[in-house]
């Protein structure tokens, strides 16, 4: 892993960090949006460590490629796409930053 990996895995701890976690007297959508946020990134540091040869960037492209196809999909069950639309969201959000950083 390079220094620059590094780098742009802290940008996402810390990013990852400043999602706030869902009490439950929050509104149900903000809720959602905030579970779902911070899910995304759980899981594009999970894809980061199961692929060490990759780059931070890969990961997070994969990861947004993966969630849009997802979204994408029709499904009957409205809050799956709901959950991937902002799964996709967030890593769109993830790759701007890290691309910023580059």
């Amino acid at each position: 892993m390079t220094s620059e990996d590094r780098r742009l895995i802290n940008a996402l701890i810390e990013y990852r960090c400043m999602i706030n976690e869902p009490g439950p007297r929050w509104p149900e959508m903000e809720f959602d949006k905030n579970s779902y946020s911070g899910w995304a990134v759980d899981e594009i540091m999970l894809m980061i460590m199961a692929h060490p040869d990759w780059t931070v960037m890969k990961c997070v492209e994969t990861f947004k490629a993966k969630m849009l196809e997802f979204a994408c999909y029709s499904s009957n069950f409205s809050e799956a796409n709901f959950i991937f639309e902002i799964a996709y969201e967030t890593a769109d959000d993830l790759s701007d930053l890290l691309g910023g950083m580059l």
